[in-house]
């Protein structure tokens, strides 16, 4: 790969130039880029015209005209951050044995918890113990063959929002977020 130290490049010879536009796709730029240093006028002008057409086609990659996938993903994560969120609690950190025999697995996970009003706070806090009960109860029944599904977090999440709904606080807490999430 031709750099501007490269005897070639000093003498004004084409260069092989590749540019990484997403992981895994190349592009071959065959062009006489760098140049003597007399021509210093040439040089900065090539220079900046690749910088340019280089910014351009990054800019139409993420507009989402050739990936729409990507345009429907920040729209996705705007609306997203958009949608105003209720106090939230965050709980101590949870390891879960999983119910493997020999106990040799694990789950560790941070739950965070939206309110529906700043009001419910102090109940909330003052239920801590029951609701960490109840999720190390409901984790704890978990195996790791449950866990290698890709939509495990998903599902954890609608059951554990269930079963706190059948708590004295139940109704006061929206949303159920994962802070952490692993298991071994």
């Amino acid at each position: 790969m031709g750099t501007p130290a490269d005897p070639c490049a000093a003498r004004g010879e084409e260069t092989d130039f590749y540019i990484s536009i997403k992981k895994g796709f190349y592009m071959n730029l065959s062009i006489g880029l760098f140049q003597s240093r007399t021509k210093g006028k040439t040089f900065r002008k090539r220079v900046g015209l690749l910088w340019l057409a280089a910014w351009v086609g990054v800019g139409s990659l993420s507009s989402g005209d050739i990936y729409p996938a990507m345009a429907n993903e920040k729209k996705t994560e705007v609306g997203r951050v958009a949608s105003k969120l209720g106090p939230l609690i965050k709980m101590d950190p949870l390891v879960v044995n999983l119910n493997e025999p020999g106990g040799r697995h694990y789950l560790k996970t941070t739950i965070v918890l939206e309110l529906g009003k700043v009001e419910w706070i102090e109940e909330v806090q003052q239920q801590i113990p029951c609701i960490t009960d109840m999720m190390i109860m409901t984790l704890g029944d978990k195996k790791l063959a449950d866990m290698q599904n890709p939509q495990i977090k998903e599902e954890i999440r609608k059951e554990l929002l269930m079963k706190s709904h059948r708590t004295a606080v139940g109704g006061m807490i929206r949303q159920i977020y994962f802070d952490e999430f692993l298991f071994q």
